[in-house]
């Protein structure tokens, strides 16, 4: 059994009077296969040239990757609207008219505060416990 190539049988199919969609089909077809096999740094004679070539070209690849998340390797990444305006998840109060709370509905019942109003103590005891994660993952991702 012999196996084919996907990039050698698909120009194949697609013959020369065909419509402009299908020519430029084609064109990008080719582009792809050039970007995927290197076939555009055959020009370096240069084998150790060539080699350092490749290596800029996967790093450049990945960075690409990476910033376009490709096939959510990197899981979720929030927009940048989100990042800047966060939806907090607070309970919806309900009144009377004479301003007598009656009840909360709400997933989780959180309350906004400012973060002039969080006691210097309470952020001292959580920024050893964000260090202590931080210094975890990155011992797991040194030891991969």
């Amino acid at each position: 059994m012999q196996l084919v190539n996907v990039f050698d049988i698909m120009p194949q199919y697609m013959p020369e009077g065909s419509s402009v969609f299908q020519r430029i089909y084609k064109q990008l077809f080719l582009i792809l296969k050039s970007l995927i096999t290197f076939s555009y740094l055959k020009i370096i004679k240069n084998k150790a040239l060539r080699g350092v070539a490749i290596l800029f070209m996967l790093m450049v690849y990945y960075v690409v990757l990476l910033h376009i998340n490709f096939l959510w390797l990197f899981g979720y990444m929030p927009k940048m609207n989100e990042v800047r305006n966060p939806q907090v998840a607070i309970a919806t109060e309900i009144y009377t008219e004479d301003s007598v709370l009656i009840g909360k509905y709400y997933h989780e019942n959180r309350t906004p505060v400012r973060f002039d109003s969080i006691s210097t103590y309470a952020v001292q005891a959580l920024l050893p416990l964000k260090m202590f994660d931080f210094i975890n993952i990155s011992a797991l991702i040194f030891m991969l």
